[in-house]
């Protein structure tokens, strides 16, 4: 498993990001290669782009809200189905790849006060981890690019809530 933290100061109040997460759509599309969001509930399904050596592949995502602390956290849990994806596209049968093919995600974001009114601490942990058959390519995609897009997605969400644009709905 690849666990990746951070942090990054915002100019924004608490109650200005907590209106944000409440808004899990709309947070969903701040983050990097996520395509086409619908909201259901508490949950959005989408897609990710992402590519395996020189194939650009989209594969369906679905993430969902399992814990919201009001003005301080905000909990998700995802899995994005590549092993469907390929076995569904592949002109022919490719051994050992399933629907069980799979990348999970665990996403954590905290807010904190700072010691400047009108600043916050936005925190962020994910925790990522590939299953079935195609672990070595998703663990080999994960560590490459999950840190850098984790500290892009914070920056996004940054610049949303200083009013500077973003990757919008």
């Amino acid at each position: 498993m690849l666990k990746i933290e951070g942090s990054v100061e915002v100019a924004a109040t608490l109650e200005d990001a907590w209106a944000l997460f409440n808004r899990f759509g709309e947070v969903a599309r701040l983050i990097p290669s996520v395509e086409n969001v619908e909201v259901d509930g508490e949950a959005v399904d989408a897609q990710v782009a992402v590519r395996l050596g020189k194939f650009p592949v989209r594969s369906r995502v679905r993430l969902e809200v399992v814990e919201r602390k009001p003005l301080a956290c905000l909990k998700a849990r995802g899995a994005s189905y590549l092993g469907q994806t390929i076995r569904e596209r592949a002109s022919k049968a490719v051994r050992g790849i399933d629907d069980g093919s799979v990348g999970r995600l665990f996403l954590h974001l905290d807010l904190r006060p700072t010691d400047t009114a009108g600043r916050i601490l936005l925190l962020y942990s994910a925790e990522v981890e590939a299953e079935g058959r195609l672990r070595r390519i998703y663990q080999s995609i994960l560590a490459l690019k999950a840190p850098a897009m984790m500290a892009e997605f914070a920056e996004n969400i940054r610049q949303v809530l200083e009013g500077k644009g973003a990757k919008g709905p």
